[in-house]
């Protein structure tokens, strides 16, 4: 005990440094012979309210300061066995210290193999580590000039992948440079996906939205727990990319998730996408579908098919589990369970009952080259691409022929409306412009303008909205040419992947990574990309207002120009998306209405002339 006070003592005269208090946490908790060994490894400890977390400490080459990383912390049981397909649950208290200095399991899921396990492109979104459904952990950087009696402002990244893939671990994620080069933390979380995650059978068993719940259970845990790693828990900002970002606009939507966060990062998803959310009779149609396809669990009692399911090998599950068709039609999303998500996103964002908070979020200039070349695959690949005017318009039959028309009538009407919209009239026959032509159709209809729709809802309820566009192809990117600037490629600006020092990019990538470092940084910071106190960034971003749509184009070329106008837009795309938001609506509603009054002919000829007066 006099030790103890004379401890106390030396603290106050400064003749030790505060981390000490570490040292006498560890040593009330595991004895002085477990402490020594501990310490001489030059480990770190954190007592964190489910224990002692001990995490590692990297020095990276291009940063002064190193880095504390505290890899796979769990926050939640184990989904396994009877809690596959459950709603997570507490992970509790452990014993001793938890080893957190590796990367945790990725959820299980299938690897992408279709351009060859060599191929960086696709094969850079493959888990790295080993797939399990033991995959609730966390991940948690802190740069070392961090104070422990200073509160630093969090960033949690929530991955993408269509809600079938994704996980922490990709090089690409790592948030070491992100949280050096900023003095932010930087946090990620892992959710479960595919089946295990979002199978729906609005039953307890299978209740819908479990990996929307993995989140809201990490977010808990980040709440209660940043301040021992010297987060402010009241300054927190959610960044994501596609599903990744569609998962947070739904943590703005959900009654469950507003006080779990201060600000929100969207890239390139939000919840009004066409393909980010279905309804509960859906879901429950797709899994019984599932359910008979993989396993024959064809059993009219919920509870006993659930059962069944749970015996199944999780490969098997997987490798099954790919029962829609067409492009972005993935299997299992979230679902309007009353719950999470009370109602549809749109009107939620009308009505006003979201999260009031500034946001941040944008898409990229070729959204959907990346789908393209995957369902395309008899006009597109990596080395060449044929598209006529015949391709063409097969292409866009079968690119739309579940959407966005609701029924067989509506069909033909609104077919013929979109490839009008999008033809080459000039060259038909031209590879590349009616590649392009398919481009700009999924990627409007799909990202751009979902993307435009949400920040203007946001926008004119009053809510502080910045919105960009990504216009950038990196120096080093594998995919060909033809597919532009992909759905992804901003990830590895944001976190700095060109700022490493063996990294192998152009002084433009690098310039961009670091102007976007900033404002990323910046707003998670203030909740303005343009300043922290004292500083101000080079080009003013402004805000996005519901009569001036302005947006920052996110390119250096444009950035680092004196005449800071040319990075200034408006839209983007605000006729295009129009087309989408207002006229194809319109002309379901007008086709629904009728009974027979109109021959085919007669319809096309209505179909032409309202086109044409909306384009002129």
């Amino acid at each position: 005990m006099k030790f103890l006070n004379n401890l106390k003592v030396a603290l106050q005269i400064g003749y030790f440094k505060i981390e000490l208090v570490i040292v006498l946490i560890v040593f009330s908790a595991i004895g002085c012979h477990q402490l020594h060994k501990i310490r001489s490894h030059g480990d770190l400890i954190v007592n964190t309210e489910s224990g002692l977390v001990r995490g590692h400490r990297f020095h990276i080459p291009s940063v002064i300061s190193p880095i504390d990383a505290y890899l796979g912390i769990p926050f939640a049981k184990p989904p396994v066995k009877k809690l596959r397909f459950r709603h997570p649950q507490p992970y509790g208290k452990w014993e001793g210290v938890y080893n957190a200095t590796r990367l945790p399991n990725s959820c299980f899921q299938m690897p992408d193999t279709v351009f060859g396990a060599d191929f960086p492109g696709s094969s850079a979104w493959n888990p790295t580590t080993k797939l399990s459904e033991d995959c609730l952990y966390l991940n948690i950087w802190v740069p070392k000039t961090t104070p422990k009696l200073r509160k630093s402002a969090v960033m949690v990244w929530i991955y993408g992948g269509g809600f079938y893939s994704g996980t922490t671990t990709l090089n690409v994620y790592d948030g070491k440079i992100l949280a050096a080069n900023s003095s932010i933390i930087v946090v990620s979380v892992a959710y479960r996906v595919g089946a295990f995650g979002f199978l729906t059978l609005n039953h307890p068993s299978a209740p819908g939205n479990a990996g929307l719940f993995d989140q809201l259970m990490a977010l808990e845990w980040i709440q209660r727990n940043i301040k021992y790693f010297g987060g402010d828990p009241e300054n927190i900002t959610l960044f994501g990319e596609s599903a990744g970002a569609v998962s947070i606009s739904m943590h703005l939507l959900s009654p469950l998730s507003h006080s779990k966060f201060q600000r929100a990062i969207l890239q390139s998803g939000v919840a009004n996408m066409p393909w980010a959310f279905t309804t509960m009779e859906q879901a429950k149609r797709r899994g019984i579908d599932f359910a008979i396809a993989t396993m024959s669990c064809n059993y009219t009692d919920i509870e006993v098919l659930v059962d069944c399911l749970r015996e199944v090998p999780d490969y098997i599950l997987a490798e099954h589990q790919y029962i829609t068709r067409g492009i972005m039609q993935f299997p299992f999303i979230p679902v309007i369970d009353g719950s999470f998500l009370p109602e549809h996103p749109k009107e939620i964002l009308k009505k006003g009952n979201f999260k009031h908070c500034p946001i941040l979020l944008g898409s990229n200039k070729n959204e959907a080259t990346f789908f393209l070349i995957y369902e395309l695959t008899d006009w597109l690949n990596l080395t060449s691409i044929k598209m006529t005017k015949t391709d063409y318009l097969e292409s866009m039959n079968r690119l739309f022929f579940t959407h966005p028309h609701p029924n067989r009538v509506t069909y033909p009407f609104v077919m013929e409306s979109i490839q009008f919209q999008y033809a080459n009239w000039l060259d038909e026959d031209n590879y590349v412009l009616n590649t392009q032509a398919l481009d700009a159709a999924v990627s409007e209809y799909h990202f751009i303008c979902p993307v435009n729709q949400f920040a203007q809802l946001y926008a004119s309820l009053g809510e502080n909205v910045y919105m960009y566009y990504f216009t950038q192809r990196y120096s080093t990117n594998p995919w060909p040419a033809w597919m532009g600037v992909l759905h992804g490629d901003e990830i590895m600006f944001v976190f700095g992947e060109a700022l490493k020092s063996l990294a192998n990019y152009s002084e433009d990538d690098k310039k961009l990574s670091r102007i976007m470092t900033e404002y990323w940084v910046n707003f998670a910071k203030t909740g303005d990309p343009n300043q922290i106190p004292g500083v101000r960034t080079t080009q003013d971003w402004p805000l996005y207002t519901p009569n001036m749509k302005e947006y920052l184009e996110l390119n250096s070329k444009f950035l680092d120009d004196p005449d800071s106008t040319k990075a200034v837009g408006r839209g983007p795309r605000i006729k295009e998306c129009a087309f989408w938001d207002e006229y194809i609506p319109q002309l379901n509603a007008v086709i629904g209405s009728l009974v027979h009054p109109f021959t085919k002919c007669r319809l096309s000829i209505l179909i032409f002339t309202l086109i044409f007066f909306t384009t002129n």
